[in-house]
């Protein structure tokens, strides 16, 4: 079962920098995106979501460095 994405942005009136954890890139950064997705929109949106991306039918991505088309 789905769930509902966060309502509100998370505080940002103090952040708290530190060291970074992890890396946030690569198959981890893959697996931690689709676990998120599946958790919010279901196996078959997530699917249908991630088919569309960068697609001349579909949406672009705004964080992807996929060239615009003609």
């Amino acid at each position: 079962m789905a769930t509902k994405p966060p309502a509100s942005d998370p505080a940002q009136d103090a952040p708290r920098v530190t060291a970074p954890q992890h890396a946030a890139a690569g198959l981890p950064a893959v697996g931690h995106s689709l676990r998120i997705a599946q958790r919010q929109m279901g196996v078959r949106r997530t699917a249908l979501t991630l088919l569309r991306v960068n697609q001349k039918d579909g949406f672009d991505c705004p964080g992807c460095a996929w060239p615009e088309g003609d």
